[in-house]
C-alpha cells in the first residue's frame, strides 16, 4: 500500500514558477500587481491553488484593453 503525497495547500512562488513557465521574479511581480497572493509570517508570499488560477487568468488578460493593432502585422 503506497501513500499518496499531496502538495501543500500554500506554495512558494519559487515552487510554482517552473510549472507555469516563468521565473520566480516574474511570478512574484505578477502576483503583486494582480493582488493574488497570501502573506504568511515574516511577510513571506504564498500562493494557494485559487491564487495560481487567478494569476494565470490575469496574465492572459492584462493587456487586452491596452493592445493596439500593429499596422505592420
Amino acid at each position: 500500500m503506497t501513500a499518496e503525497v499531496e502538495s501543500p495547500f500554500y506554495q512558494s512562488p519559487e515552487a510554482v514558477a517552473p510549472t507555469l513557465g516563468m521565473t520566480k521574479t516574474e511570478l512574484r511581480r505578477y502576483a503583486k500587481e494582480s493582488g493574488h497572493f497570501t502573506t504568511l509570517s515574516k511577510n513571506r508570499m504564498a500562493l494557494d491553488p485559487e491564487d495560481i488560477e487567478n494569476i494565470k487568468t490575469w496574465v492572459k488578460t492584462r493587456n487586452q484593453q491596452n493592445r493596439k493593432k500593429d499596422p505592420f502585422a
